[in-house]
């Protein structure tokens, strides 16, 4: 699942998109696989870089997708404001693994490579159409894909990732 940490108690669990018809709903880009968003029970929206509880709005299926509407926005206009506004949940609504972790866990991570050296701590990972990517902030920044031959070992316990990737790519 991807995720991006918020701090220790919220986890980003959708981002706010475009429009959707004329009477201020917005496409939700949903992040969370494992929980319906519907059951989710409180949302924080980060509106001008600060988390607030977020009351008075709903959430609706839309075919495979969903939409939300604010029930101070009547319309289109009004809804703009809201574009790419972030939603999170406290992480004790997250659902527990039967097997593995979310995405969040892997942020501060350091990964080293199958010779041991160092590449830098997982700042965040990114969603792309083919694969995943963890983005690595070190000496620089580096975008690693998150996929089977390339992630050798997640250990969370340790704070460690090894990837068979090269120094120098």
């Amino acid at each position: 699942m991807a995720t991006a940490q918020v701090n220790d108690k919220l986890i980003v669990v959708a981002r706010i998109g475009a429009p959707h018809g004329v009477k201020g709903d917005l496409k939700l880009q949903v992040f969370s696989e494992s929980t319906d968003i519907l059951d989710f029970e409180q949302f924080y929206i980060s509106l001008n870089k600060t988390w607030q509880p977020l009351s008075n709005f709903s959430i609706k299926p839309l075919g495979n997708q969903y939409v939300i509407h604010f029930n101070d926005c009547q319309d289109r206009d009004l809804a703009k404001r809201y574009v790419n506004a972030e939603l999170a949940v406290p992480r004790e609504e997250l659902s527990e693994l039967e097997s593995g972790y979310y995405w969040t866990d892997l942020e501060g991570l350091k990964v080293v490579n199958i010779e041991g050296i160092d590449l830098g701590v997982v700042d965040h990972v990114m969603e792309t159409g083919a694969n995943d990517v963890l983005v690595l902030k070190g000496q620089s920044e580096r975008l690693i894909p998150y996929i089977k031959h390339v992630i050798k070992k997640v250990d969370l316990a340790n704070g460690l990732i090894v990837v068979d990737w090269g120094a120098d790519y």
